[in-house]
Protein backbone atom coordinates (compact mmCIF):
# COMPACT_ATOMS: atom_id res chain seq x y z
CA UNK A 1 0.00 0.00 0.00
CA UNK A 2 2.86 2.37 0.27
CA UNK A 3 4.78 3.54 -3.07
CA UNK A 4 8.00 5.56 -3.08
CA UNK A 5 9.20 6.22 -6.77
CA UNK A 6 12.29 9.02 -7.49
CA UNK A 7 13.39 9.65 -11.46
CA UNK A 8 11.06 11.25 -14.01
CA UNK A 9 7.06 10.80 -13.32
CA UNK A 10 3.83 12.00 -14.47
CA UNK A 11 2.81 14.89 -12.19
CA UNK A 12 -0.92 13.13 -10.66
CA UNK A 13 -2.63 15.97 -11.71
CA UNK A 14 -5.47 14.89 -13.98
CA UNK A 15 -7.95 11.81 -13.83
CA UNK A 16 -5.95 10.04 -16.46
CA UNK A 17 -2.22 11.53 -15.56
CA UNK A 18 -0.33 8.35 -14.86
CA UNK A 19 -1.50 6.48 -17.86
CA UNK A 20 -1.60 9.32 -20.49
CA UNK A 21 0.74 8.08 -23.10
CA UNK A 22 -1.02 4.91 -23.09
CA UNK A 23 -3.89 5.20 -25.16
CA UNK A 24 -5.02 1.87 -24.67
CA UNK A 25 -6.26 2.96 -21.04
CA UNK A 26 -8.83 5.59 -21.74
CA UNK A 27 -12.27 5.53 -23.65
CA UNK A 28 -10.88 8.22 -26.51
CA UNK A 29 -8.33 8.11 -29.09
CA UNK A 30 -7.33 11.11 -26.92
CA UNK A 31 -8.06 12.67 -23.35
CA UNK A 32 -9.87 16.17 -23.56
CA UNK A 33 -7.43 18.88 -24.82
CA UNK A 34 -8.73 21.94 -23.44
CA UNK A 35 -8.41 20.86 -19.52
CA UNK A 36 -5.41 18.51 -20.40
CA UNK A 37 -3.30 21.23 -21.75
CA UNK A 38 -3.76 23.26 -18.97
CA UNK A 39 -0.60 22.09 -17.50
CA UNK A 40 2.20 23.50 -19.00
CA UNK A 41 4.57 21.30 -17.39
CA UNK A 42 3.17 17.27 -17.01
CA UNK A 43 6.22 15.94 -16.06
CA UNK A 44 8.30 16.23 -12.56
CA UNK A 45 12.10 15.07 -11.96
CA UNK A 46 12.12 14.55 -8.48
CA UNK A 47 10.10 12.13 -6.10
CA UNK A 48 6.67 10.35 -5.19
CA UNK A 49 5.10 8.80 -3.37
CA UNK A 50 2.11 7.36 -2.19
CA UNK A 51 0.03 5.92 0.32
CA UNK A 52 -3.52 3.49 -0.18
CA UNK A 53 -6.04 3.26 2.84
CA UNK A 54 -8.70 0.46 2.82
CA UNK A 55 -12.26 0.31 4.63
CA UNK A 56 -14.51 -2.32 2.99
CA UNK A 57 -14.99 -1.08 -0.68
CA UNK A 58 -13.68 2.41 -0.03
CA UNK A 59 -10.17 2.48 -0.91
CA UNK A 60 -8.39 6.51 -0.55
CA UNK A 61 -4.95 6.60 -2.02
CA UNK A 62 -3.11 9.99 -1.11
CA UNK A 63 0.08 10.58 -3.58
CA UNK A 64 2.35 13.75 -3.44
CA UNK A 65 5.44 14.79 -5.96
CA UNK A 66 7.92 17.01 -5.41
CA UNK A 67 10.71 17.96 -8.09
CA UNK A 68 11.63 20.00 -11.18
CA UNK A 69 10.67 20.01 -14.83
CA UNK A 70 11.16 21.88 -18.21
CA UNK A 71 9.13 21.48 -21.33
CA UNK A 72 8.22 23.05 -24.84
CA UNK A 73 5.58 25.56 -25.00
CA UNK A 74 2.81 25.12 -27.92
CA UNK A 75 2.21 28.28 -30.11
CA UNK A 76 6.38 28.79 -30.07
CA UNK A 77 6.42 30.36 -26.70
CA UNK A 78 10.01 28.74 -25.92
CA UNK A 79 10.08 26.30 -22.52
CA UNK A 80 8.56 26.10 -19.61
CA UNK A 81 10.67 25.51 -16.40
CA UNK A 82 8.94 24.81 -13.44
CA UNK A 83 10.96 24.49 -10.30
CA UNK A 84 9.77 23.40 -6.89
CA UNK A 85 7.23 21.77 -8.17
CA UNK A 86 4.61 20.62 -5.44
CA UNK A 87 1.43 18.03 -6.17
CA UNK A 88 -0.90 16.24 -3.95
CA UNK A 89 -3.87 14.16 -5.04
CA UNK A 90 -6.34 12.47 -3.28
CA UNK A 91 -8.16 9.47 -5.00
CA UNK A 92 -11.42 7.70 -3.27
CA UNK A 93 -12.46 4.32 -4.56
CA UNK A 94 -16.15 2.50 -4.16
CA UNK A 95 -17.02 -0.34 -5.71
CA UNK A 96 -17.62 1.76 -9.55
CA UNK A 97 -17.12 5.13 -8.75
CA UNK A 98 -14.07 7.38 -8.65
CA UNK A 99 -13.26 10.78 -7.21
CA UNK A 100 -10.46 12.56 -7.12
CA UNK A 101 -9.02 16.30 -5.57
CA UNK A 102 -5.46 17.47 -6.84
CA UNK A 103 -3.42 20.64 -6.32
CA UNK A 104 0.06 21.66 -8.16
CA UNK A 105 2.06 24.66 -7.41
CA UNK A 106 5.22 25.26 -9.37
CA UNK A 107 7.67 28.15 -9.66
CA UNK A 108 6.99 29.14 -13.59
CA UNK A 109 9.73 30.58 -15.82
CA UNK A 110 8.96 31.46 -19.02
CA UNK A 111 10.85 33.85 -20.74
CA UNK A 112 9.67 33.90 -24.30
CA UNK A 113 7.78 37.14 -23.93
CA UNK A 114 10.37 39.13 -22.34
CA UNK A 115 11.80 41.05 -25.31
CA UNK A 116 8.38 42.32 -25.42
CA UNK A 117 7.72 43.16 -22.26
CA UNK A 118 10.93 44.80 -20.97
CA UNK A 119 9.74 47.67 -23.95
CA UNK A 120 7.25 48.72 -21.50
CA UNK A 121 9.85 49.98 -18.92
CA UNK A 122 10.70 52.45 -21.30
CA UNK A 123 7.77 54.09 -19.91
CA UNK A 124 8.70 54.52 -16.64
CA UNK A 125 6.97 53.12 -13.27
CA UNK A 126 3.45 52.60 -14.83
CA UNK A 127 5.67 50.34 -17.71
CA UNK A 128 7.37 48.76 -15.27
CA UNK A 129 4.54 47.69 -12.77
CA UNK A 130 2.74 46.20 -15.91
CA UNK A 131 6.09 44.19 -17.29
CA UNK A 132 6.47 42.53 -13.84
CA UNK A 133 2.85 41.61 -13.71
CA UNK A 134 2.75 39.69 -16.94
CA UNK A 135 6.77 38.17 -17.03
CA UNK A 136 7.06 34.80 -16.09
CA UNK A 137 10.07 34.64 -13.87
CA UNK A 138 9.81 32.08 -11.05
CA UNK A 139 5.81 32.93 -10.74
CA UNK A 140 3.96 30.80 -8.83
CA UNK A 141 1.48 29.20 -10.83
CA UNK A 142 -1.36 26.99 -9.39
CA UNK A 143 -3.73 24.00 -10.74
CA UNK A 144 -6.34 22.53 -8.62
CA UNK A 145 -8.60 19.77 -10.51
CA UNK A 146 -11.70 18.06 -9.27
CA UNK A 147 -12.65 14.62 -11.32
CA UNK A 148 -15.19 11.73 -11.04
CA UNK A 149 -16.27 8.78 -12.96
CA UNK A 150 -18.68 6.00 -12.27
CA UNK A 151 -18.11 2.80 -14.79
CA UNK A 152 -20.69 -0.53 -13.82
CA UNK A 153 -18.99 -1.96 -17.08
CA UNK A 154 -21.83 -1.76 -19.21
CA UNK A 155 -21.57 2.34 -19.43
CA UNK A 156 -19.58 4.73 -18.13
CA UNK A 157 -19.97 8.77 -17.28
CA UNK A 158 -16.35 10.65 -16.54
CA UNK A 159 -15.78 14.30 -15.87
CA UNK A 160 -13.23 16.96 -14.84
CA UNK A 161 -12.78 20.13 -14.15
CA UNK A 162 -10.00 22.43 -13.57
CA UNK A 163 -8.64 26.04 -12.89
CA UNK A 164 -5.31 26.86 -13.43
CA UNK A 165 -3.84 30.50 -12.44
CA UNK A 166 -0.14 31.44 -14.03
CA UNK A 167 0.39 35.07 -12.54
CA UNK A 168 1.80 35.82 -15.85
CA UNK A 169 1.10 36.65 -19.47
CA UNK A 170 -0.56 32.93 -19.59
CA UNK A 171 -3.26 34.24 -17.71
CA UNK A 172 -6.44 32.31 -16.29
CA UNK A 173 -8.28 29.70 -17.40
CA UNK A 174 -11.02 27.55 -16.28
CA UNK A 175 -11.41 24.06 -18.32
CA UNK A 176 -13.68 21.08 -18.24
CA UNK A 177 -15.30 18.46 -19.73
CA UNK A 178 -18.50 15.79 -19.40
CA UNK A 179 -18.30 12.34 -21.27
CA UNK A 180 -20.49 9.15 -21.70
CA UNK A 181 -20.05 5.98 -23.70
CA UNK A 182 -22.04 2.62 -23.44
CA UNK A 183 -20.38 -0.78 -24.01
CA UNK A 184 -22.07 -3.00 -26.58
CA UNK A 185 -20.13 -6.32 -27.13
CA UNK A 186 -16.72 -5.19 -28.76
CA UNK A 187 -17.74 -1.77 -29.12
CA UNK A 188 -18.08 1.58 -26.89
CA UNK A 189 -19.71 4.78 -28.70
CA UNK A 190 -19.10 7.68 -26.81
CA UNK A 191 -19.64 11.37 -26.68
CA UNK A 192 -17.57 14.12 -25.08
CA UNK A 193 -18.49 18.11 -24.70
CA UNK A 194 -15.44 19.94 -23.41
CA UNK A 195 -14.59 23.40 -23.18
CA UNK A 196 -12.22 26.59 -22.02
CA UNK A 197 -12.32 29.67 -20.74
CA UNK A 198 -10.16 32.87 -20.21
CA UNK A 199 -10.55 34.87 -17.39
CA UNK A 200 -9.58 38.56 -17.57
CA UNK A 201 -8.04 38.17 -20.89
CA UNK A 202 -8.04 42.65 -21.19
CA UNK A 203 -5.97 45.10 -19.86
CA UNK A 204 -6.01 48.93 -20.41
CA UNK A 205 -2.30 48.66 -20.15
CA UNK A 206 -0.56 52.04 -20.66
CA UNK A 207 -2.13 55.68 -19.58
CA UNK A 208 -1.26 58.03 -22.50
CA UNK A 209 -2.56 60.64 -21.43
CA UNK A 210 -0.03 64.01 -21.92
CA UNK A 211 2.55 61.50 -23.82
CA UNK A 212 4.21 63.06 -26.68
CA UNK A 213 3.09 61.53 -30.12
CA UNK A 214 6.19 59.49 -30.87
CA UNK A 215 5.61 57.75 -27.38
CA UNK A 216 2.20 57.78 -28.01
CA UNK A 217 2.23 55.87 -30.70
CA UNK A 218 4.59 53.14 -29.42
CA UNK A 219 2.56 52.83 -26.35
CA UNK A 220 -0.68 52.09 -28.38
CA UNK A 221 0.98 49.58 -30.39
CA UNK A 222 2.28 48.25 -27.32
CA UNK A 223 -1.02 47.94 -25.64
CA UNK A 224 -2.48 46.44 -28.82
CA UNK A 225 0.27 43.75 -28.58
CA UNK A 226 -0.06 43.26 -24.99
CA UNK A 227 -4.28 42.39 -25.52
CA UNK A 228 -3.44 40.15 -28.45
CA UNK A 229 -1.28 38.10 -26.24
CA UNK A 230 -4.42 38.01 -23.53
CA UNK A 231 -7.10 37.36 -26.08
CA UNK A 232 -4.55 34.46 -27.33
CA UNK A 233 -5.64 32.52 -24.41
CA UNK A 234 -6.89 29.46 -25.53
CA UNK A 235 -10.73 29.13 -25.53
CA UNK A 236 -12.62 27.05 -27.43
CA UNK A 237 -15.93 24.42 -27.03
CA UNK A 238 -15.59 21.42 -28.74
CA UNK A 239 -18.16 18.22 -28.87
CA UNK A 240 -16.50 14.94 -29.96
CA UNK A 241 -17.90 11.85 -31.36
CA UNK A 242 -16.28 8.39 -31.39
CA UNK A 243 -16.06 4.44 -31.22
CA UNK A 244 -13.73 1.96 -29.97
CA UNK A 245 -13.37 -1.39 -31.18
CA UNK A 246 -11.30 -3.58 -29.09
CA UNK A 247 -11.18 -6.08 -32.41
CA UNK A 248 -8.46 -7.83 -30.52
CA UNK A 249 -6.84 -8.92 -27.39
CA UNK A 250 -5.06 -5.94 -26.06
CA UNK A 251 -5.93 -4.06 -29.33
CA UNK A 252 -8.35 -1.58 -29.87
CA UNK A 253 -9.33 0.44 -33.12
CA UNK A 254 -10.58 3.86 -31.83
CA UNK A 255 -12.20 6.74 -34.67
CA UNK A 256 -13.22 10.11 -33.23
CA UNK A 257 -14.64 13.20 -34.92
CA UNK A 258 -14.20 16.78 -32.95
CA UNK A 259 -16.05 19.53 -34.15
CA UNK A 260 -14.13 22.63 -32.33
CA UNK A 261 -15.22 25.95 -32.11
CA UNK A 262 -12.95 29.05 -31.13
CA UNK A 263 -12.88 31.80 -29.34
CA UNK A 264 -13.00 34.86 -30.91
CA UNK A 265 -9.12 36.01 -31.61
CA UNK A 266 -8.14 33.21 -30.11
CA UNK A 267 -6.54 29.59 -31.37
CA UNK A 268 -8.18 27.41 -29.36
CA UNK A 269 -5.23 24.82 -28.44
CA UNK A 270 -4.47 24.37 -31.86
CA UNK A 271 -0.43 24.58 -32.35
CA UNK A 272 1.84 24.85 -35.24
CA UNK A 273 -0.12 28.12 -36.41
CA UNK A 274 0.91 28.59 -39.71
CA UNK A 275 1.67 32.79 -41.28
CA UNK A 276 -2.23 34.54 -42.18
CA UNK A 277 -4.44 31.85 -40.27
CA UNK A 278 -7.00 33.43 -39.04
CA UNK A 279 -8.08 33.05 -35.39
CA UNK A 280 -11.79 32.01 -34.18
CA UNK A 281 -13.96 30.35 -36.66
CA UNK A 282 -14.66 26.23 -36.16
CA UNK A 283 -12.15 23.62 -37.26
CA UNK A 284 -13.34 19.57 -37.35
CA UNK A 285 -10.66 17.41 -36.73
CA UNK A 286 -11.02 13.35 -37.61
CA UNK A 287 -8.57 11.07 -36.37
CA UNK A 288 -8.03 6.88 -36.41
CA UNK A 289 -5.58 5.24 -33.76
CA UNK A 290 -4.68 1.59 -32.98
CA UNK A 291 -3.48 1.35 -29.49
CA UNK A 292 -2.44 -2.07 -28.33
CA UNK A 293 -0.86 -3.09 -24.96
CA UNK A 294 1.78 -5.86 -24.38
Amino acid sequence: DISLRVGRTELPVFLFSDSIKVGYTYPWLRPPVELYSLLPNTQSDGADASYRMHAGDVSNTLEGNFGNTAQGVPHDRGTAYGNDSLSISDTIEYRSFTFRVSYERARLTLSAFDPFLNLFKLFGSQGIALADKYNSDSKIATLEVISASYDPGRWFVISELGHAYYNSILGESTAGYVSAGYRVAAFTPFITYAQETAVGNFDPGLNLTGLPPALMAMGAGLNAGLNALLESIPASRTVSVGMRWDFMKNLDLKVQVDHMRLGSDSFGTLINIQPGYPPGGTVNLFGVAINLVF
